[in-house]
């Protein structure tokens, strides 16, 4: 049963040194994918580093929540913080 798949067709295995054919468009969609996933990362270490100066602030001004017109902060666990920017109210 390992080597069906689940129409009850034999697996094709890749033979060692063997690639496929290249075909530009999936080449060319693939280096796009490759791109947005490593600009999305890099995000999000920028968001990470972001967090943790804000949660370093907020521990050394002994705050778990801050709130002003602009901000809503609350420390969720000792490790992470979540931010709000409240809608403005002519926009309700």
């Amino acid at each position: 049963m390992g080597f069906l798949k689940e129409d009850g067709m034999p697996k094709q295995e890749k033979l060692e040194g063997f690639t496929d054919k290249v075909v530009e468009e999936i080449e060319q969609a693939a280096e796009c994918y490759v791109e947005a996933r490593d600009a999305r990362m890099a995000k999000g270490l920028k968001e990470q580093e972001a967090q943790g100066v804000l949660l370093g602030i907020l521990k050394k001004h002994k705050k778990l929540a801050y709130a002003t017109s602009k901000y809503e902060i609350t420390v969720t666990n000792k490790e992470k913080v979540k931010v709000k920017s409240p809608k403005d109210e002519s926009e309700e």
